[in-house]
């Protein structure tokens, strides 16, 4: 069944809650769209580092590590989450596990770094699906929520939101 590469499976392996690893484990035969795993579980500094994609240091007090000394230079940034006042999914909960994933398209062999709507939604309604499907049949005990639709509207990318296409996570029902 698995058909994800070498990075792929040590990211599922890198401590994802089990009912992502079903999600995903049934995604890999349903989804249309090859797809790879770019990231799973992250420590706070692995998750600190993407907090400051798009920001500068302002000095502050001096401590390089506090959040509240980065200003934001850029009109999109990777993460509001800073990995330690503010965690992200992507890092363990107090059950030990990450509750999140980003993946990346795979287009004719190559990663659709572009990140291009049709593939994103393409992959993205296979994980939404597998999700629904697992959790009705009771296998599951979380629902997915994905970064194109944070309140779960069903209106994808909504102007004035924070927009995170290959991000998955799962959410209490």
């Amino acid at each position: 069944m698995w058909k994800l590469g070498k990075r792929s499976k040590k990211v599922y392996e890198s401590g994802l809650h089990e009912d992502l690893q079903r999600i995903i484990d049934m995604a890999c035969v349903a989804c249309p769209i090859d797809f790879g795993l770019t990231s799973g579980v992250r420590t706070a500094e692995q998750q600190f580092k993407l907090f400051k994609i798009g920001r500068a240091y302002i000095g502050g007090d001096g401590d390089t590590s506090d959040p509240s000394n980065w200003n934001q230079i850029k009109s999109s940034v990777a993460t509001y989450l800073d990995g330690y006042e503010k965690k992200s999914n992507h890092q363990k909960k107090d059950d030990g596990f990450g509750y999140a994933i980003d993946f990346i398209a795979y287009v004719e062999g190559q990663s659709q770094l572009m990140y291009d709507h049709v593939h994103m939604a393409a992959i993205i309604g296979s994980f939404m699906t597998c999700a629904s499907i697992l959790y009705h049949e009771g296998k599951i005990t979380h629902m997915l929520r994905s970064g194109a639709d944070w309140d779960g509207d069903t209106r994808w990318l909504e102007p004035g939101t924070f927009q995170d296409l290959p991000h998955l996570e799962l959410i209490e029902p």
